[in-house]
């Protein structure tokens, strides 16, 4: 294993779940700016999508400061 993949595994482990949770709001504002949406059933729809758009970008995120929204 390179040094590489393990300073990317540290900064994840540090990462707050809360930070992670206001990532998502924030992500569901934008889509609820975009997005058509009816009842509670489309803001749970809403919810998934936007988890996982976060969810991509912190796997994909080779640093702290490269996922940063």
């Amino acid at each position: 294993m390179d040094n590489n993949n393990v300073d990317a595994t540290d900064w994840r482990r540090q990462h707050q779940p809360c930070s992670r949770q206001r990532i998502v709001t924030k992500i569901m504002e934008t889509l609820k700016r975009h997005l058509p949406i009816s009842g509670p059933e489309g803001l749970v729809e809403l919810n998934k999508i936007a988890v996982r758009f976060e969810e991509s970008f912190f796997n994909a995120a080779t640093s702290q400061d490269c996922r940063i929204i």
